[in-house]
């Protein structure tokens, strides 16, 4: 149960969310001829973080697109607040750990920097101008990102949470993965997944260059 502080606090976030990220029409629809709706809750889920770079090899609308179009495969759904990091969120780790290591091989050149974490988490569900969308807000949003921030380029961060619930399939399909986990006091804190060289797109490489 929310205290009215915690409640204010999340209103207050989702209200600048909405400001910055849409259009004119879906913020009249909620703040000003109240025709939209916007219901707060909470939910268990497991959020994956992938980072959104303004330059590089790939960037923000390429990521995006990439988001977009593999979050449905994955039964994901795609926050649309995004800024130097996108937000999707799942309803069982696995589909976000596969989601998560797909984008990792698919954009390899990028070194996307990227976390999961799984949680309680704040929700806005809306409708406004036509639009249906959820928004992750609160701790576990935060929470997340600044994991995905301490990520090295190219790695996958765990929270301790999210590796637990994965750790066996992580050791069963992705057994020549690197795993680096942290403690603190004998106490798990993060894990660090780096998957090993796509040696296909290597080769694929050599071969253009007439080296098989």
């Amino acid at each position: 149960m929310l205290c009215a502080e915690e409640k204010s606090l999340l209103v207050a976030e989702f209200d600048g969310l909405v400001r910055k990220h849409f259009v004119p029409d879906v913020l009249r629809s909620l703040f000003e001829e109240r025709s939209g709706r916007a219901e707060f809750g909470s939910t268990t889920r497991t959020l994956l973080c992938v980072e959104s770079p303004s330059s590089g090899p790939i960037q923000r609308e390429g990521v995006l697109a990439s988001l977009a179009r593999m979050a449905p495969q994955h039964d994901g759904t795609l926050d649309p607040c995004t800024d130097a990091f996108a937000f999707v969120s799942f309803a069982d780790a696995h589909s976000a750990l596969q989601m998560a290591v797909a984008l990792l091989r698919a954009m390899a050149r990028a070194r996307l920097r990227m976390a999961l974490a799984s949680g309680r988490c704040q929700i806005a569900l809306c409708s406004a101008a036509g639009q249906d969308f959820m928004i992750l807000l609160g701790r576990e949003r935060a929470r997340v990102r600044a994991l995905a921030l301490r990520a090295a380029p190219g790695t996958l961060q765990l929270a301790p949470e999210a590796y637990e619930a994965l750790q066996t399939t992580i050791g069963k399909d992705l057994g020549s993965c690197v795993v680096l986990a942290e403690f603190e006091g004998g106490e798990l804190t993060e894990v660090s997944l780096t998957l090993p060289p796509d040696r296909s797109a290597e080769l694929s490489s050599f071969a253009g260059l007439g080296l098989t």
